[in-house]
């Protein structure tokens, strides 16, 4: 087992009035179907199972094997533990609470007015449900709920009241229910979910099993504490989707959240844009007037008077209801080249309008900020539609440097820049680790990115934060697979596994990178590296390369070998079980078997353990 969606629950007044709360778990080798296995808290076994589905092997992040029951009511109170037994044996065990707590019900056919909120009369309504709960509570909610209104602030769902530690409110998706929360083509809207609050911080919720979509941010949490956010699925694909924010936000500027939990969630089609035939995109990007700039074409050439600010080779542009995209401009982008004519040359004078081709490299898939305490982990951040620029970024503007973070057991993968991005952390307050990824393909580069970062891991240093001249320190990054990264950026330009910019100056001092038991395959041939170094250390003046060290690492592909500042280093091929497929897996006679050295990671991402002479990378 690797995690459940509650933490914490009561073990009565559930569905049937006489057990509690339902608990999923989450994890590989279920078996596909449950025959004689059983789940149990403190001893007692759970009761009216709901779902076992088992997607068997090769497993991926955010798509596990999937068990869900009831707690019996004979279940003793306090800090307990969950256990999983089935035919191989007994599991690993977590950590669980059975604690005092209301359970509620939301359905389609239930009634705000009608119901009570029980599993027989549910309320029809979230909204309702959420004006009704207190500290742990628990809101379940049935198939086939969708909510495309908006409650307030331009969002669908809004988190206004808080839990307390250890009771948190919750909303859950009843076990196999499929409940969307979608306000992307709604009027005015903005975000999915938000805990937004003009007087203080929301805290203590749990957020499980829902599908979120919106205009612009789907799954925002700004100020608050203790907030857990499990298995849901996240997207943007609103006309909005792009600008400075993400399809999953946490934080903001001014913003403080600590105490936060990310855990199996799939973040997928972040971004609007242009599909290949652009008149019939399904998810463009708003269309943005240009006012008195002017444009007049002849043929396929098209002038302006002047540059819009944000324009270029990929845009769509209108003109007279007719649709064509900019293939090429002049180095001032005033003229250039359509990829068609219009049915007629457009005169001097003509009103026309554009829109983005994707987001531009300030959009992100997740974007972590002004937070400490995160725990980032089993989730699939998948940017292969939306383009969105970074799988993940940690990045704080106006407010502290982010410490206690944990990146693990993620697949990031197919992103636009890097894809994971440490821009303010400092791990001289706390730890900063990266283990257990598999992050392939990123740094793929797009029409509207084409000078960012495009590695697999990239240390920034950013300055955007408060001073900082004592941070410093390394960020942990161990047994990690990092596949093809930096293919579609420019060469030099950190398109390699791992990248550190230096920023040390009297108002900021710069940490670097600890590098083990990673594995870095370079397949594409667009002369990506292993690793990147830039920027300058102002103070001290040491070379940027002693801001780089470690220790059994493979490095593999199209520039040699590791560099000289990573000791006990492998040049080898990593003998993946199939990496066409994403499967890598080490094959039997792999020879990054055993070539590690310990580290934290005492399991794998198949929750193996690793033992004395672990593999080096993910597996």
């Amino acid at each position: 087992m690797f995690y459940s969606d509650i933490d914490s629950g009561p073990r009565s007044g559930g569905e049937g009035g006489q057990d509690g709360a339902f608990i999923c778990i989450y994890g590989e080798q279920f078996g596909s179907g449950r025959a004689a296995s059983f789940i149990s808290i403190g001893g007692t076994q759970v009761v009216n199972y709901k779902l076992w589905t088992d997607p068997g092997e090769p497993y991926r992040p955010g798509h596990y094997a999937k068990a869900c029951a009831q707690i019996s009511h004979a279940t003793p109170d306090g800090k307990s533990m969950v256990d999983l037994t089935t035919a191989q044996g007994k599991s690993n065990s977590l950590p669980f609470t059975i604690r005092g707590g209301k359970v509620f019900f939301v359905a389609p056919h239930g009634g705000d007015l009608t119901g009570n909120g029980s599993d027989q009369h549910p309320w029809q309504t979230i909204k309702h449900c959420k004006s009704r709960m207190s500290a742990g509570d628990i809101c379940y909610i049935r198939d086939g709920l969708k909510v495309t209104t908006n409650e307030a602030y331009g969002t669908a769902v809004v988190l206004d009241s808080s839990g307390e530690p250890g009771k948190p409110r919750a909303l859950v998706a009843y076990p196999g229910a499929s409940v969307i929360v979608d306000n992307a083509s709604t009027l005015g809207a903005l975000r999915a979910l938000t805990n937004y609050d003009r007087f203080g911080d929301i805290s203590y919720w749990t957020v499980a099993g829902l599908s979120f979509n919106s205009a612009h941010v789907s799954f925002q949490l700004l100020r608050g504490n203790g907030i857990r956010v499990v298995d849901n699925d996240v997207q943007c694909t609103g006309s909005y989707c792009y600008g400075y924010d993400a399809g999953l936000l946490v934080g903001g500027p001014g913003a403080s959240t600590t105490g936060i939990t990310i855990l199996g969630n799939r973040v997928h089609d972040v971004g609007c844009g242009e599909d290949s035939d652009y008149h019939s995109s399904v998810h463009p990007c708003n269309w943005f007037p240009v006012a008195r700039i002017t444009m007049s074409t002849s043929g396929s050439t098209w002038r302006i008077t002047q540059w819009p600010g944000s324009f270029g080779p990929g845009y769509v542009i209108e003109a007279n209801g007719e649709l064509r995209r900019i293939d090429s401009c002049d180095s001032g982008c005033r003229s250039g080249k359509l990829d068609a004519a219009f049915s007629k040359d457009l005169p001097e004078g003509t009103a026309w309008k554009f829109r983005f081709p994707s987001p531009p490299k300030f959009f992100h898939s997740v974007y972590l900020g002004n937070a400490n305490s995160i725990e980032f982990a089993w989730n699939d951040v998948d940017g292969k539609r939306g383009q969105a620029c970074r799988g993940v970024l940690f990045h704080s503007t106006a407010s502290h440097d982010m410490y206690d973070v944990h990146v693990h057991d993620n697949a990031i993968h197919d992103t636009v820049c890097d894809c994971v991005a440490f821009g303010t952390v400092d791990p001289n307050q706390g730890p900063v680790e990266a283990y257990n990824n598999t992050l392939y393909r990123c740094g793929l580069g797009s029409t509207m990115v084409q000078m960012s970062s495009f590695s697999g891991v990239y240390l920034s240093n950013d300055a955007d934060c408060l001073p900082n001249a004592s941070r410093g320190g390394r960020v942990q990054v161990f047994n990690n697979t990092i596949y093809n990264a930096g293919s579609g950026g420019v060469s030099g330009n950190n398109n390699s596994c791992f990248a550190v910019k230096v920023v040390t100056t009297p108002a900021h001092g710069s940490a670097g990178l600890d590098l083990k038991n990673n594995a870095c395959i370079q397949a594409g041939t667009n002369r990506q590296t292993y690793v990147t170094t830039s920027g300058a250390d102002t103070i001290s003046r040491r070379p940027l390369s002693s801001y780089v060290a470690g220790t059994h690492n493979d490095c593999y592909g199209s520039d040699g070998s590791c560099p000289s500042e990573l000791s006990d280093s492998v040049n080898v091929p990593a003998g993946f079980a199939d990496a066409k497929t994403d499967n890598f897996r080490l094959a039997s006679d792999s020879k990054l078997k055993g070539a590690g050295a310990p580290s934290k990671a005492t399991t794998d991402q198949d929750g193996k353990p690793r033992g004395s002479r672990p593999n080096i990378g993910a597996f």
